[in-house]
């Protein structure tokens, strides 16, 4: 009996460990706000952006419509391929900006180092 509770309790300081060297917690918590930043910003993509879009290209080719016209193309839609673009570069700046800080703050220059 006694084996087995220092078995658990082994396992349970191995685990604890693990969450620590690998930063299982922090990971966890980028995803959640990983998730929520994106959803924001595809939000204010779709409603600023892909308008105002939508509104220059109209006014470049002298369409009154405020719809991207499709160029003869059913289906095609640039203001949406180009807020998708916008998207992209958006997040990947905060995740770039992100980690930077994140690594800078939290991560010696021999720790960045042995990453390499």
């Amino acid at each position: 009996m006694q084996q087995q509770m220092s078995k658990s309790a082994d396992f349970a300081k191995e685990f604890m460990d693990f969450l620590k060297k690998f930063g299982v917690i922090g990971l966890a918590i980028g995803v959640v706000v990983g998730g929520a930043v994106k959803t924001l910003v595809d939000e204010i993509v779709k409603n600023v952006v892909t308008p105002l879009i939508n509104k220059i290209i109209s006014i470049i080719i002298g369409s009154k419509s405020i719809t991207t016209p499709d160029f003869g193309v059913p289906g095609l839609d640039i203001g949406a391929l180009i807020s998708a673009f916008i998207t992209f570069a958006v997040l990947m700046f905060i995740v770039f900006t992100a980690v930077k800080m994140i690594l800078s703050k939290f991560v010696t220059k021999e720790e960045l180092d042995a990453m390499k």
